[in-house]
């Protein structure tokens, strides 16, 4: 079984910003890298970086035809582990365990937002590239200040852009 505690001191000693802090990782061990690694999987191209290798072997997706990608927000690595020492029978802690199977570290984005991870997460480019950053923006296209969570003016609680016919892959094309 692997060191968890040693993969995630691999991460934590990359440069931050501050102590305590933990900075994002395109270059392989970062959750923008999860969905270009799917995507070639699956056979689509691709330009962002996928996944290491030695964070998901290329092997384990030979033959891959259905990929479940199970995120679990605000719940730390090290967090994770200990949870899983201290009650073994988890089916989690099972499938971790299983022999040919991979399960690494991955550092989030920033500003570490859900709203900014999720988008990272499903289009695979940098905040940067995506620009949905936080969860109130000004977007200009609309005239509104807009929750991204509910795609809707902000303090609109039931009404989205999506219910007059805004569609979402229009407004975030990646």
């Amino acid at each position: 079984m692997p060191d968890y505690h040693a993969l995630a001191a691999d991460l934590l000693a990359a440069p931050a910003p501050a102590p305590g802090f933990v900075a994002p990782r395109y270059d392989g061990w970062g959750i923008a890298n999860v969905a270009p690694t799917i995507l070639r999987a699956l056979g689509v191209a691709d330009d962002h970086p996928g996944l290491a290798e030695a964070a998901l072997p290329p092997a384990l997706l030979d033959g891959v035809r259905r990929i479940v990608v199970l995120i679990v927000a605000a719940f730390g690595w090290l967090q994770l582990h200990d949870e899983l020492a201290r009650q073994p029978d988890l089916y989690l802690g099972q499938l971790i365990r299983r022999e040919g199977g991979a399960f690494a570290p991955l550092t989030s984005v920033f500003p570490s937002t859900t709203v900014n991870a999720l988008t990272t997460a499903n289009t695979g480019a940098q905040p940067i590239e995506h620009g949905v950053l936080g969860y109130t923006l000004w977007l200009k296209e609309y005239g509104a200040v807009s929750e991204m969570i509910t795609f809707g003016p902000y303090a609109a609680n039931d009404w989205s852009y999506a219910m007059v016919g805004v569609s979402p892959t229009e407004f975030q094309p990646l």
